[in-house]
């Protein structure tokens, strides 16, 4: 080899390397995570059941049989058969102070919502978020993708959690969120 090839080759392993480093640091950077504020959850547990097939059979509104029963109108579109076997997914949103990982396994640290839907915090959620709801200002919001049914998330971005309730939450409403996403409205009892 000649001397000029031979600094050709060393100059092109040395911009080689130099662009696998680049991209290397990239992706490390980019997958770390934002500490969490006081209102963010560090990460959210989301359980997955497989839907009910409704029945074919109506209670009439095509056969000249009475209308439907209340119930029957205002009952969720979707039922989830909560019997079977589920799936869970596990979400980490921020990170702790420290640079700590959300603890999914630490049961003081957890705060269910539904059968769907637990929040993991880095602290017990009493210490966390100390205020109590109270009000209309007592709205805890969990923001994701939806689920293809509507009525539950897919996978979980952000959490809003200003105060905690002792007797639990209710799921009062869903709605879009910033034109991409869903938010699950949650109260307290």
């Amino acid at each position: 080899m000649s001397s000029e090839q031979l600094s050709f080759n060393s100059i092109f392993l040395f911009f080689a390397s130099l662009l696998t480093f680049c991209i290397l640091f990239t992706n490390s950077a980019a997958q770390s995570l934002s500490q969490c504020a006081r209102i963010h959850a560090c990460g959210a547990t989301l359980t997955s059941f497989p839907q009910l097939v409704p029945p074919t059979e109506g209670s009439g509104w095509g056969s000249g049989e009475s209308p439907p029963l209340y119930d029957e109108l205002l009952s969720p579109l979707t039922h989830f058969d909560y019997g079977a076997d589920s799936e869970t997914k596990e979400f980490e949103l921020c990170s702790c102070a420290n640079n700590e990982t959300c603890d999914f396994a630490d049961e003081s640290k957890k705060l269910r919502f539904d059968s769907m839907l637990t929040l993991h915090f880095c602290e017990e959620p009493t210490k966390q978020i100390p205020n109590e709801c109270k009000g209309r200002r007592g709205i805890v919001r969990v923001i994701g993708s939806a689920h293809g049914t509507g009525q539950t998330l897919a996978s979980v971005t952000q959490t809003l959690v200003f105060c905690s309730c002792p007797v639990g939450f209710k799921k009062v409403s869903t709605n879009m969120w910033d034109h991409q996403e869903l938010s699950l409205n949650y109260k307290c009892f």
